[in-house]
């Protein structure tokens, strides 16, 4: 499961990264029973397969980020907030919300955020699963066309396959989900309350400045967020056939811990690369944030509290969709 490949069980792998294909446990397929998880995919079928990754994926995303709302509103605030600065760091933050909004405005935006994450997660590890094969396929083809992987091929590695479907399960994700996006970005600095709800916040966004605005900062949020897909599943794939990574006895299966490890690595590697197009994505989105950058250093403003938020959001996502996905099948 996990980032495994839903190929035809032939293997594909690059040497020395123990990453492979769904008959291989590399990418982080279950193996149990001397079934494994090709076997296992076989009794549902691969729209089955594939509706498993989206209702796990879905579950683990609006788990974690009700965990981290708190950390992910600051980020915001953070990020679009103008000069002089009204927060100061992380415990003023944290200060100033409870006393102005009380406890629950730590939580203000959360039910936009997880309407809109649920779906995104859903779709992204749903997609994964489709783009996958087709990595596999298409990308393993050598210079001959031939797609059989040999010492003669010049196709794509096994890890790169996995940069390049989780890169385009991140496209899919974005484009499907992008307006959620805005909508909770704008009731997230809406300490006023002045917007009314989800949906009106939605409506009224249409209605004022026109159905192309709930897509405004898409460009920069596709090249942040869609190689940050591809590197989050990559590393995480990496760091989870490493033989340094704790795992259960006479297994290949991760322990909780080296779950919430892996998700954690993988979210500030790529977190740490992509951060500035999200601050350009979110300037873009909320009106009255559009003053320049003045440094490169601006680029990376608000990243500290943005790793809070997303390293434990992120390991927390990957520990119970693989959770999630050991129940489902």
């Amino acid at each position: 499961m996990g980032l495994s490949a839903e190929s035809n069980g032939s293997e594909i792998r690059a040497p020395g990264t123990g990453i492979g294909t769904e008959s291989n446990p590399g990418l982080g397929s279950r193996q149990g029973g001397g079934q494994g998880a090709a076997s296992k995919k076989a009794k549902v079928g691969n729209n089955g397969f594939v509706v498993q990754k989206m209702v796990a994926g879905g579950t683990a995303g609006a788990i974690s980020r009700t965990c981290v709302a708190p950390l992910d509103r600051m980020k915001i605030l953070f990020q679009t907030q103008t000069d002089p600065p009204k927060y100061r760091g992380v415990l003023h933050a944290l200060s100033v919300i409870t006393k102005e909004e009380g406890v629950l405005g730590l939580w203000r935006g959360n039910f936009a955020n997880c309407f809109r994450i649920i779906p995104k997660t859903a779709v992204q590890y749903g997609s994964f699963a489709v783009w996958r094969p087709l990595a596999d396929k298409y990308l393993s083809m050598g210079i001959t066309g031939s797609s059989k992987s040999n010492k003669t091929s010049k196709g794509v590695s096994a890890l790169g396959k996995v940069l390049s479907a989780g890169m385009l399960a991140g496209l899919t994700a974005q484009i499907v989900t992008y307006p959620l996006d805005t909508v909770r970005a704008r009731l997230t600095v809406d300490a006023g309350g002045k917007l009314n709800g989800m949906f009106g916040t939605l409506f009224a966004i249409i209605r004022h400045e026109g159905f192309p605005a709930l897509y405004k900062g898409i460009f920069p949020t596709l090249c942040g967020s869609v190689p940050y897909v591809g590197i989050e599943f990559s590393v995480y794939a990496t760091l989870k056939a490493s033989a340094y990574i704790p795992k259960l006895p006479n297994s290949t299966e991760l322990t909780v811990l080296g779950k919430l490890f892996c998700g954690g690595a993988a979210a500030m590697v790529g977190q740490t690369i992509t951060y500035p197009f999200d601050l350009i994505r979110r300037r873009m989105q909320v009106a009255g944030y559009s003053q320049e950058m003045r440094s490169f250093f601006a680029l990376y403003k608000g990243l500290w509290p943005n790793y809070l938020k997303s390293v434990p959001a992120v390991a927390i996502t990957w520990l119970v969709y693989e959770e999630m996905m050991e129940f489902l099948t």
